[in-house]
């Protein structure tokens, strides 16, 4: 087992201000290790880790790894039926939840203790696995997609050669940790490469000069986030020196809007360095390198770690300009779903991952993505899954059809939009569903718009 914990390469982490020494990472790194070790009697090695814009979820997350044990990434938006349905499929041996109000590991309280545990087909399925996180509920059901240590490893390095990150470019991912992009772009590739991570907690429009405060103050040269984000911080930063703009700005999530990339063009004159992937692929397929010639509706060529084909509907590779299944083969690409081998034989095939995204590459290589196969919105770089979101709403006892789908826009993605059936009608009950849905399903998921018949 090659164990990611072992190359780590920690620079200092910048936070609120304060500058944190690698020491002082790793001694919080060897303390939840430590913890889990002695207290953690759970015989499950999964260890679901709530991560957030923190210095804590650094700790969380190599301390989890370094213990020898799993780190399954958990959204704070996460709602009750979403949670029992998770714990269920992969049963945690503990809970980490930080407080985030200091920077003060209080584990007795931040760790909440299971006895758990797996068979032993569970637990060979899961030898080598470092990361997990639920996603492809293209069925109605979330998988556990299981990324071992290999994979987490190659394609953090990958990032940190293509994007030439060492002691000198503090880097900065402005997502939710607990997206694979944002952990791997603002975690796993700087603590690789000795590179400074700055971290910035929020992207909300009311702290957008606060955001850009503190990655100029850092002097933050690479910057990873979403199109939105990045079209929300242009109105921000164009009150600062264009000196204070990174060097290299990397966007993923969502597909790049011209809009976006246009006025990044004309007020900074840079350029946004798209790429694309998918949690499966640890996530980074394709990218556009620092000294690529930016290629418009392009998101970039295979990344170094792995190699992407275009295939038909037989599975047969097609030529260059060709429409088909995006499907991605390397180091990067995950061992599998956590106990779903028919799910799992269903997207790697013949040694290679089928996307269910639609695509095609240049003569170059540089890929193109023109739709998808698979019934999916992206909300804003966050995936819904309408099966998953219509069998969730359905489980409530009034519903008695419901139908979700998207209204795409050009800057966020999919609006969520659905129409519900309820066997009992009135505005009481409109009322109480809602209620529902907001205590049992991430927000993000539940339409915005919805038509009550």
């Amino acid at each position: 087992m090659t164990f990611l914990t072992d190359h780590l390469r920690l620079g200092p982490v910048v936070f609120q201000g304060r500058a944190y020494p690698p020491k002082f990472t790793m001694a919080q790194i060897d303390k939840v290790a430590r913890f889990l070790d002695q207290r953690c009697r759970g015989r499950s090695p999964i260890i679901y880790l709530f991560a957030t814009n923190h210095p804590k979820t650094l700790a969380g997350y190599f301390g989890i790894l370094k213990s020898g044990r799993i780190c399954l990434l958990a959204d704070t938006a996460c709602r009750a039926l979403e949670w029992r349905e998770m714990t269920r499929d992969a049963p945690p041996s503990a809970v980490i939840r930080f407080d985030e109000s200091n920077d003060v590991l209080s584990l007795d309280s931040e760790i909440s203790l299971r006895d758990t545990s797996l068979d032993q087909q569970a637990m060979h399925e899961l030898d080598d696995v470092c990361t997990m996180l639920f996603t492809a509920a293209d069925d109605g059901n979330a998988k556990a997609a299981m990324l071992t240590h290999e994979n987490m490893l190659t394609n953090g390095r990958s990032l940190a050669v293509c994007d030439n990150l060492h002691e000198t470019t503090p880097t900065c991912a402005l997502i939710p940790y607990h997206h694979l992009f944002a952990l791997q772009t603002g975690v796993v590739a700087p603590a690789l490469s000795g590179a400074p991570v700055c971290i910035v907690e929020s992207a909300q429009p009311a702290r957008l000069r606060a955001a850009v405060a503190a990655l100029s103050s850092a002097r933050v040269a690479r910057l990873y986030s979403v199109p939105a984000v990045f079209y929300l911080l242009a109105k921000a930063w164009a009150s600062y020196p264009a000196t204070s703009l990174p060097a290299t700005l990397g966007s993923g999530g969502i597909k790049l809007s011209a809009q976006v990339l246009n006025r990044y063009r004309q007020a900074f004159n840079t350029e946004i360095h798209e790429g694309y992937g998918l949690t499966e692929a640890a996530p980074i397929c394709s990218w556009h390198r620092p000294n690529d010639r930016i290629r418009a509706d392009s998101v970039g060529r295979a990344f170094d770690c792995c190699e992407l084909r275009i295939e038909d509907q037989s599975g047969s590779p097609l030529p260059p300009s060709t429409v088909g299944e995006v499907c991605v083969r390397g180091q990067n690409v995950m061992k599998g779903y956590f106990a779903n081998a028919r799910a799992s034989r269903s997207a790697l095939r013949n040694g290679w991952l089928h996307t269910g995204d639609l695509g095609q590459l240049d003569a170059d290589g540089f890929l193109y993505l023109t739709g998808l196969r698979k019934r999916m919105l992206n909300v804003a770089g966050k995936k819904v899954y309408p099966a998953e979101v219509e069998r969730m709403m359905r489980s409530h006892p009034n519903v008695k059809h419901v139908a979700i789908h998207g209204r795409a826009q050009e800057l966020h993605g999919d609006t969520v939009c659905g129409t519900v059936t309820l066997r009992t009608g009135g505005s009481a009950a409109v009322r109480a569903f809602e209620v529902w849905c907001a205590e049992n399903i991430s927000a993000f998921k539940i339409p915005g718009r919805v038509l009550y018949d």
